[in-house]
């Protein structure tokens, strides 16, 4: 059965909470899923620690997060962020978008093109027929690239 559970003190917040929670839990079960449950905790936290009479330090902190429990019939999948962008939020969708056949194969081929030009990581960057792999390595790839001028 689907479920949503919420941590927090502040009202309003449990609203918006709540109304991610279900919206989680919907879009889980319209995707195929045969039972879902997600969990969203937000909190604030204070702190002080006092030596010899003084304040010495004052710490405050707030937290929110999200939790997604997924069933597909035997098996299940879960998953954890406290992103709550949009792009975060729809990353349930992003995943089930990969289980497409059709995605998959398109993703399959790519990753057989990749390999068959000696593509073995990201970021991997052409520049005529060498290859920059590495994020440390796209400021070579730049200075290659104006070297070799525009592409014919």
């Amino acid at each position: 059965m689907p479920s949503a559970e919420l941590e927090t003190g502040n009202p309003k917040l449990d609203t918006d909470l709540k109304t991610i929670a279900q919206d989680i839990v919907a879009r889980a079960m319209a995707g195929g899923a045969t039972a879902a449950e997600c969990v969203v905790r937000e909190g604030d936290e204070f702190s002080t620690l006092v030596r010899l009479g003084q304040v010495e330090t004052l710490k405050e902190s707030g937290s929110k997060s999200i939790g997604v429990r997924v069933f597909f019939g035997q098996r299940a999948a879960s998953t954890y962020s406290s992103d709550f962008s949009r792009a975060g939020l729809d990353r349930a969708e992003a995943d089930g978008a990969m289980r497409d056949p059709e995605i998959k194969a398109t993703l399959r081929d790519a990753t057989e093109t990749a390999h068959a030009l000696g593509v073995f990581g990201v970021p991997t960057v052409a520049v005529g027929d060498e290859l920059f792999w590495g994020d440390d390595r796209l400021e070579d790839a730049a200075a290659c690239a104006v070297s070799v001028g525009p592409a014919a």
